[in-house]
């Protein structure tokens, strides 16, 4: 028997240099996938010891009384371990859903993590992750951002995960904002994962259907998470008092003069929750900057509610002013008005949404009402010359009066038509007629021309569009 020089434990002599590569190996993956740790602190056991780490995460944090205290922000000390304590989520991770099924049967199908930031996207890979680094299984992790994802990069990654098939393992990879990563290297990923190298997980808050070239997408399940629901924040601020033991009261003067822990009312989790949008970061950040001030209520107006998931160049950008449209369209006066200023309140463009009035006003009143398209045009007139103030007023009237003037739709349907009679037609589009040409009348009638035949193209005079 021999000791392995990186585990220190006894083997056959005759099994000892397969089991240092594979040792070498799992230890050189563990060290890849966090390389921000320091050059003195010891090496993590996770992957080489049966028992896993010495500490628990939860002994470890209910010795720390302050926030303060990590290193790290409050969301990424507070990141679940298990699918047992990770909140919210039940349609996709309750018990008896296939994904729950599969990831406790130890097998990561390929996956991209479609949701808003904060939902727990990230959360779900790290608890992906401390299954890849049991022991007993044969997956290994690791991790990177598209952002930052170079061809260097990614080309370390496959070389990995080519070692780990050589030695009957199989490599999971985690690419964070994935809608950040090049088309080429798409491209590549999509080669290593029909070979079947790598499974790889993405997450990202943009709509893959734009973000992530089609032949890559259909390899991967795509997996909805839904903003965090008001009870998920609550249970999730709740189990952070716990393991922080953080006193929660109803009343601050009756906490006791000898509580030398931190202490937070139920009323300050209600309003954490509140203010978070069903962001659980933002909630657990906002928990850690209230508990670092004794006397927190004057931060509390500085903590305006401005988390609203808004990206004016993003996807949220898109599905708020198709929203406005569609309340427009189905004469619902009440949803138009809220869908104005929901943009509005989120720091939309003002003319971006007096443009899509002018659109609605013609493709959905026509000529049914003239004064619609009229107004909507005054109203980007106006916002043009106006602060942004008085824009807003403009805004909510023009919406109001398209949302209750009657919707005749015939124009934009018509239009519709034609176009798809120019898009099915075989061969080469008609020529136009020699009567509608730009040609002198004195050389129509030289080449006998009939100004008097029809305006429609030869072959289509019989086709109706009005």
């Amino acid at each position: 028997m021999e000791i392995c020089p990186v585990c220190f434990k006894e083997f056959p002599t005759n099994e000892l240099e397969n089991h240092v590569e594979t040792c070498l190996f799992l230890h050189s993956s563990d060290t890849s996938s966090e390389p921000n740790r320091t050059r003195g602190r010891k090496r993590s056991s996770v992957l080489l010891c049966n028992g896993g780490p010495s500490t628990s995460k939860h002994a470890k944090l209910q010795s720390i009384t302050n926030p303060l205290t990590f290193k790290r922000p409050l969301p990424l000390e507070m990141q679940p371990s298990s699918l047992d304590n990770f909140f919210g989520h039940s349609e996709i991770l309750g018990k008896g859903s296939e994904l729950r099924s599969l990831l406790c049967k130890g097998e990561v199908p390929n996956m991209v993590l479609w949701g808003p930031p904060g939902c727990g996207k990230t959360s779900l890979a790290n608890i992906i992750r401390g299954m890849c680094e049991k022991s007993f299984t044969k997956l290994r992790y690791i991790g990177t951002c598209g952002v930052n994802c170079g061809g260097r990069d990614l080309e370390k990654i496959i070389m990995e995960a080519e070692k780990a098939v050589k030695l009957g393992l199989h490599m999971v990879v985690f690419i964070d904002e994935i809608h950040q990563l090049s088309k080429r290297l798409q491209d590549v990923l999509w080669e290593y994962i029909l070979r079947g190298t790598l499974t790889l997980i993405g997450a990202t808050t943009e709509n893959p259907s734009f973000c992530i070239k089609s032949a890559l997408l259909n390899l991967l399940r795509v997996i909805v998470m839904q903003k965090l629901k008001r009870s998920d924040l609550i249970a999730i601020l709740e189990d952070t008092t716990r393991q922080l033991s953080i006193n929660v009261v109803h009343n601050k003067l009756f906490q006791g003069t000898n509580c030398k822990r931190p202490v937070i009312t139920h009323s300050d989790i209600t309003w954490l929750v509140d203010t978070s949008d069903g962001d659980a970061r933002i909630a657990l950040n906002n928990l850690q900057l209230m508990l670092c001030h004794d006397g927190y209520g004057s931060i509390k107006s500085e903590m305006k509610k401005s988390h609203m998931m808004y990206d004016r160049r993003g996807e949220e950008h898109h599905n708020t002013i198709a929203a406005m449209h569609e309340s427009i369209r189905g004469s619902n006066d009440n949803a138009a008005i809220y869908w104005t200023a929901r943009m509005l309140v989120s720091g939309e463009d003002p003319l971006f949404i007096a443009r899509r009035l002018v659109r609605a006003a013609s493709e959905e009143m026509g000529n049914s009402d003239p004064n619609s398209l009229q107004l909507a045009v005054s109203t980007m007139h106006g916002c043009q010359l106006l602060d942004r103030g008085d824009r807003e007023v403009l805004l909510a009237q023009c919406a109001l009066y398209l949302a209750r003037a009657p919707t005749l739709k015939r124009e934009y349907f018509r239009l519709e038509k034609v176009k798809q009679v120019i898009a099915d037609c075989h061969g080469p589009q008609p020529s136009v007629p020699f009567h509608l040409r730009n040609i002198p009348e004195k050389l129509l009638a030289e080449l006998g021309v009939d100004n008097k035949r029809s305006f429609m193209p030869e072959g289509m005079e019989h086709l109706k569009f009005y």
